[in-house]
């Protein structure tokens, strides 16, 4: 009977752990995240509970051993097919193993413990779903030194390897938006000519960084480009003391992980310690356009080149942009020349994201002929304003990771576009008390360019509904949606030949809410 119990509890166990896993890796390992999720999506949970609760009530009443056996066999049993088609299951990494080895092997002890007494078994049926949650955040929190204690010495092999690599050119990039995409068209523009490592995806925190110098960069390599993200204070000081680049490109600053960050102040602040950590023989890359960085007085004194569309008092400026069907032309102004440009990339984002990179790129030496050339050549950067054709219809992808200013550069583009309009969204998150009013200011946004709207998820889209209703965007026009299978079942039977669909942002189903 103990041994059966013990089964029934690791089956129960799965699903609860599995989710608890998953969100914890969305929210980046971070415990403080976790929380705060957890106290965001708390009414998920409440009437699966009082369902827990009753049926555990009723089974009380039997006063058997076998029926409490049996009674959490068929829950558990319940739990993985009710649950069965979420798309939760977190990446199995090393930390990720020994984090879900932890607690199994307690989830089994302590049902072990209690299946001696009926009442003890009761108990901790009862309370089960509420113990996975407690024990796993209590064996994340149990581990932390042991993965601290990894990861510095990780962190550390990483550095030595760097040190060996005396004539590698290290660039960092980073910013709230367009670091990947830049990241992506300086290395169409250079491969060529510079044996370059990349760091791979997204790989653009602390171990990611880690990870990339460890397992991909050689000692062939010349050039290395370590993209850098960050979503707390002291993040990109910690990336550019690993890293130590020569040239810093930080590509646009806007209100992200502000749950995280604090204040825009604290975002702006540490995005240019990139800028502020280069030697005096360094190379700075800054987007004027941004009001934040137009703002920073930057401190160190090597070299700064300036770029941008609006601003005129740039080193790099596109002018004459234009956007259709085809992707973005427009004119590069530099030192008096007129360079026309064509990509097939879309909207002035990209344009911004292209001009960082040739302004690296004249710096790493690449001629104007091949610069010219390759522009021309850039492959889409997935998910990040990408133009799908689909049968008789257009798309466009831009479901990366989407921040207030990001979506305001895609809804530009889609506004230039022919062709009746959907925007589909679930809106943003990690934006801590401002998440609210950007999310009402971007009903509004849409409201100018859109002919139709759907929204993904439950609560946290009710701000972007407001905002439609308030630019007297029309009510029958607004589709909802609780998940993304939802959604493009609901696309699929408003779309018409000729329309123009934006994807703005997919979040995990676990920020759903």
């Amino acid at each position: 009977m103990s041994c059966l119990w013990v089964a029934a509890a690791v089956l129960f166990a799965v699903k609860i752990i599995q989710k608890a896993a998953f969100v914890f890796q969305q929210c980046r390992y971070q415990k403080r995240r976790l929380l705060y999720w957890l106290k965001e999506h708390s009414f998920l949970f409440h009437k699966y509970l009082l369902a827990h609760l009753f049926l555990w009530t009723v089974f009380f009443l039997f006063r058997q051993k076998n029926i409490l056996v049996i009674g959490l066999c068929i829950e558990g049993l319940a739990v993985l097919l009710w649950r069965r088609l979420e798309d939760d299951r977190p990446a199995i990494t090393a930390r990720m193993k020994r984090l879900l080895s932890v607690c199994f092997l307690l989830v089994a002890v302590s049902a072990w413990g209690c299946s001696y007494h009926f009442a003890a078994m009761w108990l901790y049926a009862l309370f089960f779903p509420l113990w996975c949650w407690i024990l796993f955040f209590a064996v994340a929190l149990l581990l932390t030194p042991i993965e601290y204690l990894i990861k510095r010495c990780y962190v550390r092999m990483a550095k030595q390897k760097l040190r060996s690599l005396r004539t590698l050119k290290k660039v960092g990039i980073t910013g709230s938006y367009g670091k990947t995409s830049t990241k992506q068209i300086l290395l169409h523009l250079i491969r060529l000519e510079f044996n370059t490592c990349a760091s791979p995806a997204s790989f653009n925190n602390e171990m990611g960084l880690t990870r990339t110098i460890r397992e991909h960069l050689k000692p062939r390599h010349e050039v290395f480009l370590a993209e850098m993200g960050a979503d707390h204070v002291k993040e990109i000081t910690r990336l550019a003391a690993l890293i130590k680049p020569s040239i810093a490109i930080i590509t646009g600053i806007a209100p992200q992980h502000l749950q995280t960050f604090g204040s825009m102040e604290h975002i702006l602040r540490e995005k240019m310690q990139l800028v502020e950590a280069l030697p005096a023989n360094g190379t700075a890359i800054i987007n004027m356009d941004n009001p934040y960085i137009r703002s920073y007085a930057i401190q160190n004194h090597c070299r700064i080149i300036r770029y941008g569309i609006d601003s005129a008092d740039v080193d790099l400026r596109a002018v004459h942009v234009k956007v259709n069907h085809y992707g973005t032309s427009f004119l590069l102004l530099y030192e008096g020349q007129s360079i026309p440009l064509h990509t097939h990339l879309l909207g002035k984002q990209h344009v911004l994201n292209i001009l960082a990179a040739i302004a690296c790129a004249r710096t790493l030496g690449i001629s104007w002929d091949i610069i010219r050339k390759r522009v021309a050549q850039i492959p889409d950067v997935a998910h990040r304003m990408q133009l799908l054709c689909q049968r008789d219809y257009y798309v466009i992808d831009n479901a990366y990771n989407s921040n207030p200013a990001s979506a305001a550069y895609a809804l530009e583009v889609l506004s230039q576009m022919k062709g009746r309009k959907i925007v589909m969204t679930p809106g943003f998150v990690d934006l801590g008390d401002y998440q609210k009013e950007a999310h009402r200011t971007f009903g509004k946004q849409i409201a100018q360019c859109a002919s139709i709207v759907i929204l993904v998820g439950r609560h946290q889209i009710q701000a972007i509904y407001d905002g439609l209703l308030e630019a007297c965007f029309a009510k029958e026009a607004i589709h909802i949606a609780t998940d993304r299978e939802m959604a493009f079942t609901i696309l699929r039977r408003l779309v018409k030949s000729g329309d123009i669909v934006l994807i703005e942002n997919d979040l995990p189903q676990v920020f759903n809410r």
